[in-house]
C-alpha cells in the first residue's frame, strides 16, 4: 500500500480500497496509524521527514548560513519568504 501512494500521491482512500479489496476503515487505519501518513494539498506525505530529508534541509541550511557569511545582508535580500502551505504544485495524472 504504501508503494501504491508513493507512485500515485493524489490517490484517495476509496481508490485504494478498492485496489486492494480492503474496507475503507482499514484502510484509514493504515495509512494513518501504520504508515504514518497525512493527506497535505491533496496529496498523501509522511508525517515526519525521512533521514535524507533531514540532511537535505540541513545542507540547504549551512549552504544559505555559508553564503550569509560571505556576502552579508545582500543575499538576505534576495531570498524570497514565504510559508511552505502556501505553495501549490499540481501535477496531471497524464
Amino acid at each position: 500500500m504504501e508503494r501504491l501512494i508513493l507512485d500515485i500521491r493524489h490517490i484517495n482512500c476509496r481508490e485504494i480500497a478498492q485496489e486492494k479489496n480492503l474496507s475503507l476503515g482499514t484502510v484509514n487505519t493504515i495509512i494513518h496509524e501504520h504508515l504514518h501518513f497525512r493527506k497535505f494539498s491533496a496529496r498523501w506525505v509522511p508525517r515526519q521527514f525521512s533521514a535524507f530529508d533531514r540532511h537535505k534541509r540541513f545542507e540547504g541550511c549551512t549552504d544559505l548560513k555559508e553564503r550569509f557569511d560571505r556576502e552579508g545582508q545582500d543575499i538576505l535580500d534576495r531570498i524570497t519568504k514565504c510559508d511552505e502551505s502556501s505553495v501549490h504544485h499540481f501535477t496531471p495524472r497524464s
